[in-house]
């Protein structure tokens, strides 16, 4: 893994776990919380809210 972030910093491709593909699921995962929070389907690009979905989730729990 660190070989091929070194080879894109010296200007080869994107290694799979660089930001292109991280960014991606964690909106997939951002969206699955938001989506349990509010008990609804979430649309993407899905809303940038304040807070963090999880904290409402576990609020609930409690």
């Amino acid at each position: 893994m660190s070989d091929s972030l070194i080879a894109w910093i010296e200007g080869a491709a994107e290694p799979a776990v660089g930001f292109t593909n991280s960014s991606k699921s964690t909106a997939v995962y951002l969206a699955a919380y938001r989506s349990a929070a509010i008990g609804d389907r979430v649309d993407f690009p899905a809303p940038i809210e304040e807070g963090f979905a999880l904290d409402v989730v576990a609020k609930r729990q409690a």
